[in-house]
This record gives C-alpha cells, structure tokens and sequence, in this order.
C-alpha cells in the first residue's frame, strides 16, 4: 500500500495475490510494472514474460522435464518421473539441479521420496501450454499407465487418474475412476462398516457427490449412444448405487428404494457386486426403521448372490445382519449364533489361506502340506489343532535341516501325523477348498 496507495492497493491486492502466489520476486515485478503503465492487463502478460524468462538458457533435457512435471496439478514424486523419462536417472538428476537452482521447481519430502512441484501455479500453467496437444494427449495417456500401477485405494488417486485419461481423450477409462472415487467416498461417509478400511480425504458434501453422480450419468448416456457395452452399464448400476447411499443417509428413503430396489431385483447375475450392496443397504435401512421381514427378505437376497463366491467379509455382514434380524423378533439365541458366525469369519479372512483359489491352496498342500497345513492349525481354535499344527511346522523346518537327528520315537510320530494330516487335507481342499481337520 505504501507504494501504490491504500485504495489501489486494495483494488489489486486479490489479483495480485492469484497471479503471484505472494512470491515476493514477481510481486515486485508487477508493482514496478504497474507504476510504470497502470495497464493491469498489459501488466499480467508483461509477467508471463518474466515467467518465462526463467526458462531461458535452459538445456533441452530440463525443459522437457519441467513439461513432464507440468503434466501434473500439484506434485510428482521421483519415482514416476524417472518411469517417464525412460528411466534415464542422469538427465532427471540433472534437469531437476537446473530446475531447483532457477527456482522453477520446489523440492519436498512425502514420506522417503522426494515430490517435486512448481514454485508458481502460473508457471506450470505456461510450461504447460508449451506442449503440443496431441504430445500433451501421448504424456497424459502413459503418466495415466504409470498411476494405475501404484495403485487405486485412495479417491484422492482415482481422481488424478480420472483427470490424466480425460486429458488423454479416454473418456470412458475416465468415467470408469471417477465412478470409482465417488464408491469409495459415498460408502466411507454415507454406509455403515464400509468394507473399504482406507481412509478417504475428499471433503465433499452429499449434496456435491449427487450433482457429480449425476453429471457421470449424462456422459455416460452419451458414451452408452456412440459404443455401449458391458463397462457402461456396469458403472450405470454403480452410479444408482451410489446415489441411493446417499439418499438412504439422508432420510429421503422412497427416493434410495426406488433405485436400490432396482439393483436388488435385477436378472443380470454376471455384476452381483452392485446387487449384493444393494441389499445390504436396503436391509440395514429397514434393521433400523425396524422392519424385521423387509430386512430378512433384502438380506437373504444378498446371502444368495454372496454364495457363489468366496467374499468372506461380505458374508460377515450378512450373517451379521441376520443376527440383527433374529434380535428384532426377540430371538436373541439365533442372533447371538449368527453375530458368532460373522466373528468367525472375519477371524478365518485374517487368517488368509481360506481366501486362496482351490487350485492354488492344493497345490501348496500336495508340496508344502508340513507348513501351510501345520500354520493354519496353529492358528486355530481348538487345543488339538494348536498342538498338531505345531508338530506339523516343527517336523517340516526340522525335516530342511539335515544336521538335525530327531530321536526315532519323535520322527516317527510327527511322519505319521504329517502324513495323516496330509491325506486329509488333500480330501478336504477338493470337497470343500478348505483346510478343516481339527482346525474348526
């Protein structure tokens, strides 16, 4: 204000503060730039000029990797410009020295790598617009490739990968993450015991998710015109459900029937994720409005379409909710039955080897019955099992170690027992996939 007045300043201040980012150097040069003109609009392209004066005398190697940084709107870790850069670890050693000693890029640390991003929006912005759009589309398409590999846990992360195959003109592979960020969102806020345990950090309301609901819902009826399919109406379901989480959580509850009990009913099996949530969201809402018959019908149609899989989490919510429908008749020995029935399973998920293909969990058996059979055992709940499964992993670590004489009375006890244990495994990974002998 001392220099341009309290009133200019004023007037400019929150212009000025959107151009510069309060660096010190470029708030300078456009105060030094206004007094000289009072041209503001003259003065802002005056400033990209300065901008990119910090480009100049670069090498070429810095300059395209101050593009590739640009691909991103916050920051970019090492890692993923290394993969970018063709894993050419000395021209990104040396483009990232330039970049960080003109005071176009910024170093921080995120845990062990280093992320990199511009000291100024606006920069990013013209080194951006420097790059040919059909390359921008090739850059965006393959940091995309390059995302998916690290991961998809997070809507912070399917966000990003939403924008970079947008960007790449994929407008389905775009749809199809920004479906998924909103799942993730909607169910960690708006469904109890969501079965994703990561923490989401969007800060959107109910009222935001639904609008962007929706506007997926338009592109995707303009995708469905120009090549449908499978994938289009798979996210289609997941929108309906997505939008009827969140018209349960706020109360509008015709309005979460109508699109829920759609999803329930419908004759396509080949997608039953959708249904199976469905179902448990109608009978959670009707557990709580204390509708015991409508919650038994909702949940024994999830339990149905849960039961030509595997997914033992799910199955825990489901018993759970019957325990919860037997509590609200006044039968509370069936209840605490089926709420012990969910704890086991959860308890048999931690465990994992339940969770293996059948083919996969034989397999191990038939070669590695000592180990896997022997730990599963030790783990269980019962005495015998406990006692033989550590005979089982005993005698095979034991068997590996050929300087290790076992006295003839242990040696053959613990063969017969791996034996016996293993010819009951065999049988019972082919009639039920499980490991059960003694273990239950």
């Amino acid at each position: 204000s001392s220099q341009l007045g309290e009133e200019t300043a004023q007037k400019l201040s929150a212009q000025f503060y959107r151009e510069t980012a309060g660096n010190l150097y470029l708030l300078s040069e456009l105060i030094r730039s206004y007094r000289r003109g009072g041209d503001v609009e003259a003065i802002l392209r005056s400033m990209s000029d300065v901008l990119m004066e910090r480009l100049s005398g670069l090498s070429q190697g810095a300059i395209e990797l101050a593009e590739l940084v640009s691909l991103f709107e916050r920051k970019v870790n090492a890692g993923l410009l290394l993969e970018l850069m063709d894993r050419d670890d000395r021209q990104l050693a040396e483009g990232l020295d330039a970049l960080l000693r003109r005071g176009i890029l910024e170093e921080h640390r995120e845990g062990r790598d280093p992320v990199y991003c511009f000291s100024h929006q606006r920069i990013r912005e013209l080194v951006y617009d420097r790059i040919p759009i059909e390359q921008r589309r090739r850059l965006h398409h393959r940091a995309a490739q390059l995302l998916e590999e690290e991961g998809t846990a997070d809507s912070g992360a399917c966000r990003r990968l939403a924008r970079h195959f947008t960007l790449a003109q994929q407008p389905l592979q775009s749809l199809i993450y920004q479906v998924r960020a909103l799942e993730l969102e909607s169910a960690h806020r708006f469904e109890p015991f969501p079965l994703s345990g990561e923490e989401q950090t969007s800060e959107r309301s109910a009222g935001q998710l639904l609008q962007e609901a929706e506007e997926c819902r338009t592109r995707l009826s303009q995708l469905r015109e120009q090549q449908g399919g499978q994938t289009v109406d798979r996210l289609e379901n997941q929108l309906q459900l997505i939008q009827g989480r969140i018209f349960l959580f706020q109360g509008e509850t015709e309005r979460a029937v109508s699109l829920l009990g759609g999803l329930s009913g419908s004759a396509d099996e080949r997608d039953a994720a959708p249904m199976v949530q469905a179902c448990y969201l109608l009978a959670s809402s009707a557990i709580f409005r204390q509708e015991p018959e409508l919650a038994e019908r909702y949940t024994a149609t999830g339990a149905r379409l849960l039961s030509r899989g595997r997914d033992a989490a799910a199955q825990a919510r489901f018993q759970r909710l019957r325990g919860s429908c037997f509590c609200l008749r006044g039968e509370y020995d069936k209840a605490e039955y089926y709420l012990h029935e969910a704890l086991e399973t959860l308890e048999k998920l931690r465990n994992g080897i339940d969770q293996l293909p059948k083919w996969l969990l034989l397999v191990l058996v038939i070669f590695v019955d000592g180990l896997v059979g022997g730990l599963y055992r030790a783990a269980g709940k019962t005495t015998a099992a406990r006692v033989i499964g550590w005979i089982m992993a005993a005698a095979y670590v034991l068997s590996i170690l050929s300087f290790v004489e076992l006295p003839a009375t242990l040696a053959t006890v613990s063969r017969i027992v791996t034996v016996v244990c293993l010819v009951a495994d065999i049988i019972t990974v082919i009639t039920s996939g499980r490991i059960t002998f003694f273990a239950d």
